[in-house]
């Protein structure tokens, strides 16, 4: 072990003990264009600030499976900035303030590579194929939005954000934000934001972070599953403070615990695992729909809007944080409608797996990496004669036929059976759908966000290639037949 310089007050990156959950690699790679008061470089070997190196063997030193800090105290909030500075991450809940209910996130660093170290390591989850979702102040998400393709009132969001944690999906504006955060769609780049609402401490934590690090935000997630832990399935999420310590306190990276309230009385900070468990005792005996119905039930994620080209229209993309009832009444304030775009979402099991595993498509797949896909698919049932998608419509997904058959309706109509996919010549072409497609034979297709079939494409060549060659046979057929309709009319 190389010892550090004793004529400086920074230390040597390589004195220090390594730990698992954040390996001087990764560290390295977080730091390479590092600025004082994080890290600099001498003589070709990394030093870290005298605070930095502290809060690296604070961490590494502290047993998390037994105990948890408190994003409300300062100095668990500096310590854990400048972990994640570093290239580290930590656990926590995420709320508005102390009697809003819990979600527990995984907060990770903005640089990909450390982003991905967390994802994939830790996580258990290809961080490549899924954009993370971005933590980040209300101003700095309103300056990241690009306004020439969606209306955005401010106030609207300004009310939103009154009443908790909130999630927003929009198109950014060119160079705003790297690309590994957004989603790549055939007509611009989405990111999704995550807000915390007006909880003081996880402003002061972002407000800290930006001081210390110059990052602008850093990177979110669930952190409701772990392949290195036990998974906990009971309504999808941790249901409190030691159930989540027990599952993946021994990973290394810090916990954090903040104010939670019962009967408008603020709970001690040793008690508050009870705590979790008196307000999430719901979950186990209420089902999802249930659950999306009911006002008095915790949330399981952060709700989702999407803003549209309308002034007066949202989208309700997913059911979490702010119940459906209470954000579509703030936003009648401001002549906004809230249309739920949240129904036929499913929540899928290994029988999805297995029917990712029969299309050919998938055939050099690993086992892993299906299950990985498997997460992101949507399923939906169709019935004969039932439209799926409409000639000249925006793509968004791409559809795989898990059982009954479809009916391109082109020229006579050409059928396609069980097994084949559709809607890959928008995604290949960025183009709106070519073609009206309905059901033939009632049955289930499943599907794939378009940003995520990108992410594939790029890490999975073969799989690209087979996409990219049925959308071409296909662009020949129909222009082979629009040839033969117009020579048809000119005779």
């Amino acid at each position: 072990m190389k010892q550090p310089d004793p004529s400086s007050t920074d230390v040597l990156l390589d004195s220090l003990e390594e730990s698992k959950a954040l390996p001087f690699d990764i560290i390295k790679n977080a730091l390479t264009d590092a600025v004082h008061p994080l890290a600099q470089i001498k003589n070709g070997d990394l030093f870290l600030s005298a605070k930095a190196a502290e809060a690296y063997r604070t961490i590494t030193s502290t047993d998390f499976s037994k105990t948890a800090w408190r994003i409300d105290d300062p100095q668990d909030r500096e310590t854990v900035a400048y972990w994640v500075g570093l290239g580290g991450s930590f656990i926590a809940d995420f709320s508005a303030t102390p009697s809003e209910a819990r979600i527990f996130a995984w907060v990770l660093s903005p640089v990909p590579d450390a982003a991905q170290f967390t994802l994939k390591q830790l996580k258990g989850r290809d961080g490549r194929w899924v954009p993370t979702s971005l933590l980040a102040t209300d101003d700095e998400f309103l300056g990241w939005i690009d306004t020439s393709k969606e209306v955005v009132n401010h106030s609207a969001v300004a009310s939103v954000l009154d009443s908790g944690p909130v999630g927003f999906r929009f198109f950014a504006r060119d160079n705003a934000l790297p690309t590994y955060f957004m989603l790549r769609e055939f007509d611009g780049f989405r990111a999704q934001a995550i807000l915390p609402g007006r909880s003081p401490h996880w402003q002061e934590w972002l407000e800290q972070f930006t001081e210390i690090t110059s990052h602008r935000f850093a990177g979110i997630t669930s952190a409701n599953l772990s392949d290195l832990g036990r998974e906990v399935r009971s309504g999808g999420t941790h249901k409190d403070l030691g159930e989540l310590q027990a599952d993946m306190g021994h990973l290394g990276v810090p916990i954090l615990s903040g104010p939670i309230s019962l009967n408008d009385e603020l709970v001690p900070a040793d008690e508050r695992h009870n705590a979790y468990k008196s307000i999430n005792a719901s979950y186990i005996s209420k089902s999802e729909i249930d659950r999306e119905q009911s006002l008095e039930i915790a949330p399981i994620s952060t709700s989702l809007i999407g803003f549209t080209q309308s002034a007066s229209s949202w989208e309700l993309l997913r059911h979490g944080s702010i119940h459906e009832k209470v954000l579509a009444k703030e936003l009648k304030k401001h002549g906004i409608e809230l249309k739920n775009c949240t129904q036929g979402r499913l929540e899928l099991s290994r029988y999805v797996g297995d029917l990712v595993a029969a299309f050919p498509l998938f055939s050099d797949l690993s086992s892993e990496q299906i299950a990985e896909i498997s997460q992101m698919i949507e399923m939906r049932s169709f019935e004969k004669s039932e439209t799926i998608i409409v000639e000249g419509d925006r793509a968004e997904k791409i559809f795989f036929i898990a059982s009954g058959a479809v009916l391109a309706k082109i020229r006579d109509g050409v059928v396609i059976p069980a097994g084949r996919f559709f809607g890959e010549i928008a995604l290949i072409k960025g183009i709106p759908r070519t073609a009206t497609v309905e059901g033939y034979e009632s049955g289930v297709l499943l599907t794939l966000d378009i940003h995520i079939i990108y992410r594939l494409m790029e890490f999975l060549p073969n799989l690209a290639d087979a996409i990219t060659e049925t959308a071409k046979q296909r662009l020949s057929e129909i222009h082979h037949w629009s040839t033969d309709a117009s020579s048809e009319k000119q005779r």
